[in-house]
């Protein structure tokens, strides 16, 4: 059971990261895919934050409810939840960070010139 629960976190968390910058990479965005993908990011960013504030409240539910739990001490239980809520500001944080980069990118490279008409004479 806790397998699933790792794959769902690689599933939700990690896997869409991993799916942006292989597109990114491959693709080589122009001028609007900077906007794009990194609205994108920042968006998901978001998504995650709400996601992991979620869990780490579910978490601290279920220890209070510690029937439906196997016995874990109080200083096991803080530990997770400070862990978890270090998590659920960097992880988020570093993402948006690199979606607002990529606006900025989108911001400060100039407009390609349109080369669809200069081909007719």
């Amino acid at each position: 059971m806790v397998f699933f629960a790792y794959l769902f976190i690689f599933a939700v968390i990690l896997l869409p990261l991993l799916i942006v910058i292989f597109l990114f990479k491959e693709t080589s965005p122009k001028y609007y895919g900077y906007l794009f993908w990194g609205a994108l990011l920042v968006v998901w960013a978001a998504l995650v934050f709400g996601y992991l504030n979620d869990v780490k409240t579910e978490f601290a539910f279920k220890c209070k409810n510690i029937g439906k739990l196997p016995p874990l001490d109080q200083n096991t239980v803080k530990g997770i939840i400070t862990n978890l809520e270090l998590w659920i500001y960097i992880f988020p944080s570093v993402v948006a960070a690199i979606g607002a980069n990529l606006i900025t990118d989108f911001i400060k490279i100039k407009k390609p010139a349109n080369t669809i008409g200069s081909s007719i004479t």
